[in-house]
């Protein structure tokens, strides 16, 4: 067995990979948004976008969190059987 084999073989199942269903219909999108031709305004805009999603997301987060610890911290004790005062 050559010492290239593996690294033949690892090409083509990547290859395989690339070409499946779920892989190849989403390339020209990736592709066209890694090389910046998909943008439909300013960089800074796109920046500002994101920004504000990922802020967004993290509020949301954090609501739900502390909204499910909060409501875990009044309703556990009550059914184990510790009272509060």
């Amino acid at each position: 067995m050559s010492v290239l084999a593996p690294f033949a073989l690892a090409f083509v199942a990547g290859i395989v990979s690339f070409t499946s269903p779920c892989c190849l219909p989403l390339m020209p999108g990736y592709v066209s948004y890694v090389s910046g031709v998909a943008g439909g305004g300013s960089t800074l805009t796109l920046i500002s976008q994101a920004l504000r999603t990922t802020a967004d997301t993290a509020r949301r987060q954090m609501s739900f969190a502390s909204s499910t610890f909060g409501a875990t911290a009044r309703y556990l004790p009550a059914r184990s059987g510790i009272r509060s005062r």
